[in-house]
């Protein structure tokens, strides 16, 4: 029994001594990581220190809370995003009265924060910027600031903006230093230093091939030492400062679109040799490509579609074709607001259309052909020669099918874009294609008509007769667009 006291009194008096041990034990550890942080700060490993830091924060008993917070808004600042090192530093200065907090010998730690603080109110001011798509072109400083800290700031602006409207976010607040930006076409002044979100001034970015290359001009002026804001202000422009912070829409020329259409297409339909008009339709699909042009909303548009048209290929029932053209012509987007504008389109078509007296075209024909009377023409072409009118059909001229197409299109509708990787658009389109047969060459020259009236025949040209039977496509429908 003796010997069991003895041992109780040993593991008492070892657990007494081991509990101090066992602190410092921690408190070297998380010292170790505090050395750790600033040592990979040093070397430039930013995201390495900010976890480091991040550990000693999490310490429950709060050891070395002023040394790391301040740590923390340094990686920030290294970073140049002085909104997000003011953030760490008002954490800091919040948690002041926390149990734990060790300001450091002769308050090193409040001493650095509080002149962090200070720089950051004394030469930034908080701006709120609002995209309208990741296209959206980063304010510009100019000059830049005299100061070499703060110019690395200014000159980091536009790496933080474009990093931020790849994640995603349309709506960024950010400190920029005092001084002078281009937004877009306008001067916007930053004098002085206020700190809170809730009350920052907003910026609307431009956007657009034209905004992006305005960009490029001022930056690189701007790395030669030169200020274009300076010989804006020089030819008397208004006062930057009491510039509007409202911006001009500009309208943002998609690169690709691809669109689906149908239309209804009024065709030529016989009743002897009298013409009527019979309801037929269409539908295809259109690839355009498109190129900006200087006025900004204007652009070149260049395009391949393909459709389906309605053609006469048996004299008693319509056929079809298809058409594979080619276009050019200009493209008009006028901004409505800033995720709507109005595009006009405008193309010169030409192609060449294959069907409609194939094998099994032809072998179709035969029993509606069965039906009408003898010589009869419903699907065809009327000519007159010698005072002679007769119809006639293009399997008379022997037709197999090509025909070349000239003509063009006009479309209008909204464009809904709202600076996704996808814009929309729906237009009422008005389309019309000139359709002239292509003939072989062992066609007869000579086509003879026989007036059904009168029983009177004539003979006109292979020219006259080809001329005669080109067929017109009048087209009016709707196209649903998706822009890339």
């Amino acid at each position: 029994m003796k010997h069991l006291l003895s041992l109780v009194a040993v593991a008492c008096l070892g657990a007494l001594f081991l509990t101090p041990l066992t602190a410092q034990a921690a408190d070297k550890d998380f010292a170790q990581t505090m050395g750790q942080a600033w040592t990979w700060m040093e070397a430039g490993a930013l995201d390495r220190a900010d976890g480091a830091f991040k550990e000693v924060v999490a310490d429950p008993k709060g050891r070395l809370l002023a040394e790391a917070y301040f740590g923390l808004a340094a990686v920030w600042w290294q970073k140049r995003n002085a909104m997000a090192s003011y953030q760490r530093l008002l954490e800091a200065h919040d948690m002041r009265s926390t149990m734990g907090w060790d300001a450091g010998d002769g308050n090193t730690w409040d001493q650095r924060i509080d002149s962090r603080m200070k720089y950051i109110e004394r030469n930034f001011t908080v701006v709120k910027l609002r995209a309208t798509s990741k296209a959206s072109v980063a304010p510009l400083s100019d000059p830049r600031p005299s100061d070499p800290l703060l110019r690395e700031f200014a000159t980091r602006v536009e790496a933080n903006v474009d990093e931020g409207l790849s994640e995603g976010s349309l709506v960024q607040w950010t400190m920029l230093p005092n001084g002078t930006y281009w937004v877009g076409a306008e001067l916007k002044t930053l004098e002085g230093g206020e700190m809170d979100p809730s009350r920052a001034r907003e910026w609307t970015l431009d956007r657009g091939s034209r905004a992006k290359a305005t960009y490029k001009e001022r930056f690189a002026l701007v790395e030669e030492g030169k200020s274009p804001a300076k010989d804006f202000v020089a030819t008397e422009a208004p006062d930057p400062s009491s510039a509007s912070t409202e911006t001009v829409v500009e309208v943002m020329h998609r690169s690709i679109g691809v669109a689906v259409q149908g239309a209804f297409v009024p065709t030529r339909s016989l009743n002897g040799i009298d013409p009527d008009v019979a309801p037929d339709f269409s539908v295809g699909v259109q690839l355009e490509g498109r190129l900006a042009l200087p006025p900004p909303i204007l652009a070149l548009a260049v395009s391949g579609g393909w459709k389906v048209l309605p053609v006469n290929g048996c004299r008693a029932a319509p056929t079809r074709a298809h058409l594979i053209s080619l276009g050019v012509g200009p493209s008009v987007q006028m901004p409505l607001s800033e995720s709507a504008s109005l595009g006009v389109d405008v193309a010169f078509r030409g192609g060449l259309g294959m069907g409609g007296r194939s094998d099994a075209a032809r072998l179709a024909c035969v029993d509606k052909v069965g039906d009408l009377g003898a010589g009869a023409v419903v699907r065809g072409a009327r000519a007159t020669s010698d005072d002679v009118t007769s119809t006639f059909s293009l399997a008379d001229v022997g037709w197999r099918g090509r025909a070349g197409a000239l003509g063009g299109e006009f479309a209008v509708g909204p464009i809904i874009d709202s600076g996704g990787v996808l814009a929309f658009s729906v237009q009422l389109h008005v389309g019309y294609d000139h359709l002239i047969p292509i003939l072989p060459s062992e066609t007869a020259d000579t086509l003879y008509l026989r007036d059904p009236r009168t029983g009177s025949v004539t003979a006109i040209e292979k020219g006259q007769a080809v001329s005669a039977a080109a067929m017109g496509r009048m087209q009016a429908g709707v196209r649903a667009r998706v822009l890339f």
